[in-house]
């Protein structure tokens, strides 16, 4: 028997990011959790094209959706059963967060009983993605993958809350790391041998 790939697949996994971004006291990290899915198309022996969407919403105070666009390279044959890739991909970020800074009352800046405001922040922007792990083989269509990522995006505020002296629109650069475990799906065709009887 011999097995003919599908050049389409698809995966879904969880994921954990650690964010980083700045605020008003300097720089805040979140740490998320959530989910993606990924539609893949080998257009060459090594190479595929990918298009993952996800969503980061467990823990932390920041929510990230983002819409990525990129290619696979995946240097081992196919029918490797562990076959490690690396990733680049372009990447839209959407995210809300929230963080607080020093109010503006009576109360003395510094002090034991601080005034502290809390702050929405609503941006989206654009940026890249650069990644590597490897799928291991369960069954002739399906993988287990892991993957760890790098994310940086520029990202643009279109509307803040809590804070009235805080206008207009700003710019700001965000950065994510990410891990990836998942499960993924390629469908696969069984193909007859011709055998000769008198062999």
């Amino acid at each position: 028997m011999e097995v003919k790939r599908s050049r389409w697949s698809g995966e879904g996994y969880s994921l954990f990011s650690a964010l980083q971004v700045p605020s008003a006291s300097g720089t805040t990290n979140y740490t998320a959790a959530g989910a993606g899915t990924r539609a893949d198309y080998r257009f060459a022996e090594h190479f595929s094209v990918t298009v993952d969407l996800t969503a980061s919403f467990l823990g932390g105070f920041a929510n990230t959706q983002t819409g990525e666009l990129g290619t696979r390279f995946m240097p081992s044959p196919r029918s490797s059963i562990v076959r490690p890739y690396f990733d680049l991909r372009a990447v839209y970020t959407h995210a809300n967060d929230t963080y607080t800074i020093p109010g503006n009352g009576d109360i003395p800046v510094g002090g034991p009983t601080q005034q502290r405001l809390e702050t929405g922040r609503y941006s989206g922007g654009l940026g890249a993605l650069a990644g590597a792990g490897f799928e291991y083989s369960l069954t002739n269509s399906l993988a287990l993958t892991t993957e760890l990522s790098a994310l940086r995006t520029h990202m643009n505020s279109y509307r803040l809350t809590g804070d009235p002296s805080l206008q207009g629109r700003t710019n700001y650069m965000m950065t994510a790391y990410r891990f990836t475990f998942g499960l993924k799906y390629n469908p696969v065709q069984a193909l007859q041998l011709a055998q000769n009887p008198m062999r």
